[in-house]
C-alpha cells in the first residue's frame, strides 16, 4: 500500500525543523538592507569627491615688487565671490580710495589700478590685482599700514560650498572658516 506523501503544510514544524522560506526571506532582507547600506556609501563617497574636486580657497598676498595687493583662489575649484567688507580701523571702508585719504591725509586720488572682485567668478589658479600703485611711496603708505587695513570676503563653491576669509577672526579657526551661506541682504559698502 502507498504511503501518502506529505505536504509542507501537513507536516507539523518539530523543534529541529528548519523552515526554509523564512530563512529565505531573512537573508533576502539582509542582502536588500546591506545593498542600501553601499548604496547609500557610494553616495556620500561621490559628494566627498564632488566637493573636493570643487573646492575653492581664496588668498590674500602682497607684492612689493609689482606694488600691488592680490587676491587668489588657489583651491582646485572656481570662487564665486559674492561679497566683500574692508575695513579701516574697524570702520568699514566704500573703496581704495578712501583708505587712501585716510592714511595720507591728502585729498587725492593715488595713481593706480584696480580689479572689481566683489561679485565675480575666480577660476582655480588665477590672481585678481585688486590694487597696484605706480608710485612706490603711495604703495609704501598702503604697504607700511596693512595692518590696519582687514578684509571680509565670501565666496562659494559651484555647488554652493561657502567660506568666509575674515581678517579681523580672532582665531585662525575663524580666519577661514566654512558658512552655511553668503548672505547677500546686506551687502558690504566696498564697491
Amino acid at each position: 500500500m502507498k504511503r501518502p506523501v506529505a505536504r509542507k503544510s501537513d507536516v507539523p514544524p518539530g523543534p529541529n525543523r528548519i523552515e526554509w522560506d523564512r530563512v529565505t526571506a531573512v537573508i533576502a532582507v539582509l542582502v536588500g538592507v546591506l545593498a542600501l547600506a553601499v548604496s547609500a556609501y557610494t553616495a556620500y563617497l561621490q559628494h566627498a569627491q564632488v566637493r573636493a574636486q570643487t573646492w575653492p580657497l581664496l588668498q590674500l598676498w602682497q607684492s612689493n615688487s609689482l606694488r600691488s595687493f592680490s587676491l587668489s583662489n588657489r583651491g582646485v575649484g572656481p570662487a564665486r565671490v559674492l561679497d566683500a567688507k574692508v575695513y579701516l580701523d574697524d570702520l568699514e571702508v566704500e573703496g581704495f580710495q578712501q583708505i587712501f585719504k585716510a592714511l595720507s591725509g591728502e585729498d587725492r586720488t593715488p595713481n593706480s589700478t584696480q580689479s572689481y572682485f566683489v561679485r565675480r567668478v575666480l577660476a582655480a589658479n588665477e590672481d585678481v590685482a585688486m590694487i597696484q600703485f605706480e608710485e612706490q611711496a603711495d604703495y609704501d603708505l598702503f604697504a607700511a599700514n596693512r595692518q590696519r587695513i582687514a578684509f571680509d570676503i565670501c565666496y562659494c563653491s559651484v555647488i554652493d560650498q561657502c567660506y568666509r576669509l575674515n581678517e579681523r577672526a580672532e582665531t585662525e579657526r575663524e580666519y577661514l572658516a566654512e558658512v552655511s551661506s553668503c548672505s547677500t541682504d546686506t551687502p558690504g559698502k566696498f564697491r
